[in-house]
């Protein structure tokens, strides 16, 4: 894999962050760095690195692909409201991890995804706060 300033920014700005970009949210993040980057270039670079082990491409139930820095092994909670991903504990993915594997055997499944569906705090803040609207009239009819 041959090196490249693009490349470069697209690897870095996936370490530094942890967090599950699209090839389009990580373009616009990186034009403002990069300014003659393309988002073809971003794609391309990302499916090389992915494909190179260098980042991880996120097999997520959701409609994009997303792409993170973090290689280890690990899980995913998705907000089934919002599509954010956030990575389960690295204590509680091994323990499933090891469940998995042994149930993988006798499906005889090589590789396998599990992602686990919870809504976030912002979402859940935001469907607390429209239960209240509806329960409490501000004013009422006589």
């Amino acid at each position: 894999m041959n090196y490249s300033i693009q490349r470069e920014a697209v690897l870095k700005e996936l370490q530094i962050n942890n967090n599950h970009f699209t090839a389009d949210e990580l373009y616009g993040i990186l034009r403002k760095k990069v300014p003659q980057i393309s988002l073809a270039t971003i794609y391309r670079n990302l499916e090389c690195l992915a494909k190179h082990g260098k980042i991880r491409r996120v097999s997520s139930f959701a409609v994009q692909k997303r792409f993170e820095g973090n290689t280890d092994l690990h899980f995913h909670i998705r907000c089934p409201q919002c599509g954010t991903l956030t990575d389960l504990p690295s204590e509680v993915c091994i323990a499933l991890d090891t469940i998995l594997l042994g149930k993988a055997a006798e499906l005889d499944c090589k590789t396998y995804y599990l992602e686990f569906l919870a809504e976030c705090d912002e979402c859940l803040e935001k469907s607390e706060k429209t239960k209240i609207k509806e329960k409490v009239s501000p004013f009422s009819l006589i």
